[in-house]
């Protein structure tokens, strides 16, 4: 089938479409991408591998930063990753781990959103 049939697809039925797709259909990277760009919790649904990488992560987090929530915990852990998402998207400070929370390069980066957040994570 090609790509832009399954896109048409996936647009139709953002929810579920997705993941009834086979799991070489959900190792592409750009059906994945545009799945995420409808419905980030199809990040859930992809190959894993996708979770680890940090170059496609950081495309996910572009376009929706809540697909942070599915990054593996090998980046999500990881100060220099964090640093870079939250420079490229300030709103999903409110995302990071509860250890980075506080480092004041990061709360620099996410700007007016620290303000915001504190009164949401309290």
């Amino acid at each position: 089938m090609e790509i832009e049939k399954i896109k048409e697809k996936i647009k139709n039925d953002p929810e579920f479409a997705f993941r009834a797709l086979s799991e070489e259909l959900r190792s592409n990277e750009e059906i994945v991408l545009y799945a995420v760009s409808l419905y980030h919790i199809n990040l859930f649904y992809a190959n894993k591998k996708f979770i680890k990488d940090e170059e496609f992560m950081l495309k996910a987090i572009k376009i929706d930063y809540a697909s942070l929530e599915f990054a593996d915990e090998s980046l999500y852990y990881d100060r220099d990753f964090i640093l870079k998402v939250v420079a490229m998207e300030p709103g999903s400070y409110v995302l990071i781990p509860d250890e980075l929370y506080g480092d004041k390069e990061i709360r620099k980066l996410a700007g007016d959103n620290v303000r915001y957040i504190d009164d949401y994570r309290d």
